[in-house]
């Protein structure tokens, strides 16, 4: 019996003591997340759009920089708030602007004391807003693969809402885009552009970037060619007059370089069958696929059988 008697005095002895020293360990967590102050560094965006009709324009800052003291329980809620500051637009014109900051109610929540503001006075210029739609540009950089052009352009969406100064706005109907680099392009291609916006100029509408449509085709010339007439199955000798014909021919241009050489042109009239005599005669005119024909002259040939 001595033995178990022990043993439930230890127990009675470390029990309480354990117990105890919980509560102390919890009671100070407490102590230090809801009582003891840390300082911490806020970001505070500052919001330009100062008045329905006014702007700021050249801003000196986007954030205010606070110092602020509060339990350390509160600082994820503050940090993660979303509050914003806004400069008071009473008494505001156009032109220079200097005013001091000051917090109103509600940027910061009880219990958050603030040590300290950087800046402390903004100062910046105030000028006539407007909002309009303005058609897209988009920009190109570099060149296509050789032998290859740009022969269409589109964009979606093709018109965006914008605000910013009237002074920027008022007279432009385009915003054109970052460059759509397209160098050694030989196939059409579709890339997100985002737009070249000036500072001061913000977009309203919700596209995030616009999508540009460059279609890349063989560039295509028209040229003038002159190639002799061939007699096939002659029965015996002749003249063919003229002994040429002219042809405006259309396609790719690296097809038009080699087509000279390339063997896959000719012209010329079937005389099998015909006897001694003069004859009118139109000719066959063999071309690649890729070429089409667009003039030939002369249609008729005067063929004569010796």
């Amino acid at each position: 019996m001595e033995p178990q008697s022990a043993k439930n005095g230890v127990r009675r002895i470390i029990l309480p003591a354990v117990l105890g020293l919980g509560l102390a360990c919890l009671a100070g967590w407490i102590f230090f997340c809801f009582v003891i102050p840390t300082q911490a560094e806020i970001l505070v965006p500052i919001d330009w759009d100062v008045r329905g009709d006014l702007m700021a324009v050249d801003p000196p800052v986007n954030n205010l920089t606070l110092i602020v003291s509060c339990p350390r329980s509160r600082l994820s809620s503050l940090m993660d708030s979303g509050v914003y500051y806004r400069p008071d637009p009473k008494g505001f014109e156009e032109g220079a602007v200097s005013i001091p900051v000051q917090l109103g109610e509600g940027l910061v929540p009880r219990g958050v004391r603030v040590e300290s503001i950087q800046p402390q006075e903004l100062s910046f210029r105030v000028e006539p807003k407007i909002e309009k739609e303005m058609y897209v540009l988009v920009m190109l950089a570099g060149q296509p693969a050789s032998g290859y052009t740009v022969t269409e352009l589109n964009v979606v969406p093709e018109r965006v809402l914008l605000k910013g100064p009237s002074r920027i706005l008022k007279d432009k109907e385009t915003v054109p885009t970052k460059p759509v680099d397209i160098t050694g392009a030989s196939e059409p291609l579709s890339r997100e552009a985002a737009l070249d916006l000036e500072e001061a100029v913000a977009k309203l509408s919700e596209v995030r970037a616009v999508t540009a449509r460059v279609v890349i085709e063989e560039e295509k010339a028209v040229r003038r060619i002159t190639v002799p007439i061939v007699g096939k199955n002659p029965p015996k000798a002749f003249d063919i007059s003229p002994p040429v014909i002219e042809l405006v021919v259309r396609g790719p241009v690296q097809v038009l370089d080699d087509l000279p050489n390339s063997g896959e042109m000719a012209a010329w009239i079937d005389l099998s069958g015909l006897k001694r005599g003069v004859y009118a005669r139109r000719a066959v005119i063999a071309l690649p696929l890729a070429v089409t024909l667009q003039d030939a002259s002369p249609e008729v040939f005067t063929v004569q059988i010796k």
